[in-house]
């Protein structure tokens, strides 16, 4: 059955947001996307948000511990598509403020005193977002009368989602390296004392407090200050007094550090060469506290108007739901079965494989169909070359015909005297069966998954249009649970319209990819029509499932005993390598030990090529 994920994470919903977007920043060349990534940013001319941000919509506990803290009614605790409407407007409402007052053409890089340290870059970028974030929500509500029950729904949310680990992996980080310490306290409090007055402020080391002390009331004047060119003024002055404290660049790098508290950290990263008229805007209110700094009393009430508005947007939000609903043609089917199921080690004998056969779902048709139009160029060269491979001249040898170019001595007995054949030329069509194999492992998350739906659109167009049998997979292992999920997008004898579930390709959890990759052999076996068959897998790392310790080098090793196993009866596996884009090449080094042939892929803009190099290969030798 369709998720209320799967309905809320389609073009048609995208829309409506980026509609309200555009309407709400007063630029209407302005467009939007949704990642799963746990932060939201904007660089002025795109908004990017999560709107599974901290799996927030499927907390139960937490939006009833929220609502209770705002007194609101429990609406968003009982519906998972009102919890990531709410949390996906909080995002776009505050990246549409950034872009109408936050300056994006302040280069920090040009700051004398960063003296090219990609740490004091950091640093000083990580001051100005503090003081933005501040200055945009106070202005927000200072002007518009719409909009706080977002802005304090999502500020009072960080509090009540988990943070797991997050102290542990702090003390580590700190006792290995303690230089770095007084920095990441000093920043810890001074984000929750700027943006997160009614949280309780940590305790700090004495080298923090010093600078917190020297730096609290800066902090305070600079969020209400009404140009951007005060601000940063502010955040200079900030950045100077703390300079003592930023570790060193050959020390630690923190120039990839993210503040989970700080969710669009990379707002302040997008610098523009384009300078932005940004009006003057004074602060008169501010969300939780008073112009000087001190707390206010119910600081977490929701007014009567606001709750008004906030009425009126459910029942909008409501509707939409219904329309998404409506838009669902078939259910999923699922089927359970059991690793002892399959020929394979008896690592895998008690692992559950849930297999979902994902129904027709056409919210998803106008997303898919803007990849095609995007990469419309690419998918006819693609088509002309397959086509070029296919339509490959071959001879035709045609028996028993009364003349021809030569005498076959088995026909000479022939009543009719039909034993001379002929040779025609004619068409060669290569019968082939390709099962794609998708990591949907947690370090797939982002770019790669992101190249993977794009890559697998492309194929699939071009090797529908060549009707080339083939099928797109997904899997992945659930950590401490004997389980693994296969997820069938596209499968090989599906109607068309199963193709805008390549859409749903996602990326959580670990791997376990021998269990996958025999089901895949099985499924290939019941269900292809050709004799040859060949499986790409398309992975970034090695098999990794915590639940019983399956763990490289074991992992590794029953990985290839795997590969060789199916190798052998006759199926063909290749894979490609998604590294990183560096020269290490670490999963392909690791990955060509498993798979005897393995390709690198460092730039995800060339996978599709990739793909194809091996499809045509296999069509021209078939």
């Amino acid at each position: 059955m369709a998720t209320y994920l799967d309905l809320f994470l389609t073009e048609q919903n995208r829309i409506i947001e980026e509609e309200f977007c555009k309407t709400f920043s007063e630029k209407y060349d302005l467009s939007l996307s949704f990642i799963h990534n746990n932060e939201a940013f904007t660089d002025g001319e795109i908004i990017v948000c999560d709107p599974q941000f901290g799996e927030l919509y499927i907390n139960e506990d937490a939006l009833i511990n929220i609502e209770n803290y705002l007194k609101i009614p429990h609406k968003l605790s009982r519906n998972q598509w009102l919890a990531l409407k709410v949390v996906t407007r909080f995002q776009t409402i505050h990246e549409c403020l950034h872009i109408l007052y936050t300056d994006f053409s302040i280069d920090f890089s040009k700051y004398p005193k960063c003296k090219n340290s990609k740490n004091k870059i950091s640093a000083l970028a990580s001051i100005s977002n503090i003081i933005e974030d501040a200055y945009i929500e106070a202005v927000g509500v200072s002007v518009y009368d719409n909009i706080e029950f977002y802005l304090r729904f999502g500020r009072v949310s960080q509090q009540f989602i988990p943070k797991y680990g997050d102290d542990i992996i702090e003390e580590y980080y700190f006792k290995i390296n303690p230089s770095i310490k007084p920095y990441f306290e000093y920043k810890k409090y001074m984000i929750l004392y700027v943006l997160y007055p009614f949280m309780t402020l940590p305790k700090v080391c004495s080298e923090a407090q010093k600078y917190i002390d020297f730096t609290k009331d800066l902090f305070t004047k600079a969020t209400i200050q009404p140009t951007p060119e005060l601000r940063y003024e502010y955040s200079k002055q900030i950045f100077d007094i703390i300079l003592p404290i930023i570790p060193d660049d050959e020390k630690y790098d923190i120039s990839d550090e993210k503040s989970f508290e700080l969710f669009d950290k990379h707002t302040h990263n997008q610098y523009s060469d384009t300078k932005k008229s940004v009006k003057s805007q004074e602060v008169t209110r501010k969300l939780f506290s008073k112009l000087n700094g001190e707390k206010l009393d119910n600081e977490n009430q929701i007014n009567e108007k606001n709750l008004e508005i906030l009425s009126l947007d459910i029942l909008d939000f409501e509707n939409e739901e219904t329309k998404s609903w409506n838009n669902i043609e078939s259910e999923d089917e699922v089927e359970y079965l059991y690793g002892d199921n399959f020929d394979i080690s008896p690592f895998h004998g008690d692992i559950k494989i849930v297999v979902t056969k994902y129904g027709s779902n056409l919210n998803l048709k106008n997303g898919y169909n803007e990849i095609v139009k995007s990469n419309k160029s690419i998918i006819n060269n693609y088509k002309s070359k397959i086509s070029y491979i296919m339509q490959a001249q071959v001879d035709i040898r045609e028996e028993k015909q009364i003349i021809g170019n030569g005498i076959n001595s088995k026909n000479l007995a022939e009543h009719k005297k039909r034993f001379w054949y002929k040779i025609n030329k004619g068409i060669d069509i290569p019968e082939i069966s390709v099962l794609f194999l998708l990591d949907g492992s947690g370090s797939m998350l982002g770019e790669r998954n992101r190249a993977v739906i794009e890559t697998s659109i492309i194929l699939h167009e071009v090797l529908y249009f060549q009707n080339i049998e083939h099928c797109f997979i997904e899997h992945r292992a659930i950590g401490l649970e004997p389980q693994i999920e296969i997820n069938i997008l596209k499968g090989l004898n599906d109607d068309e319209k199963f193709k805008y579930n390549l859409l749903k390709n996602n990326a959580s959890d670990c791997n376990r990819d021998s269990l996958a990759l025999v089901w895949a052999e099985k499924y290939l076996q019941e269900n292809a029509n050709c004799d040859h068959k060949i499986i790409i897998v398309l992975s970034d790392g090695i098999p990794y499932h915590p639940y019983d310790n399956y763990v490289p080098p074991i992992s590794v090793q029953d990985l290839t005993n795997t590969v060789k196993k199916i190798e052998k009866r006759g199926i063909h596996i290749f894979a490609i390598a998604l590294d990183n884009n560096d020269e290490k090449f670490e999963t392909y080094h690791v990955l060509k030990e498993i798979y005897p042939q393995t390709i690198s892929c460092t730039n995800l803009k060339t996978l599709p090529s990739k793909l194809f190099r091996i499809i045509s290969k296999e069509l021209e030798n078939n």
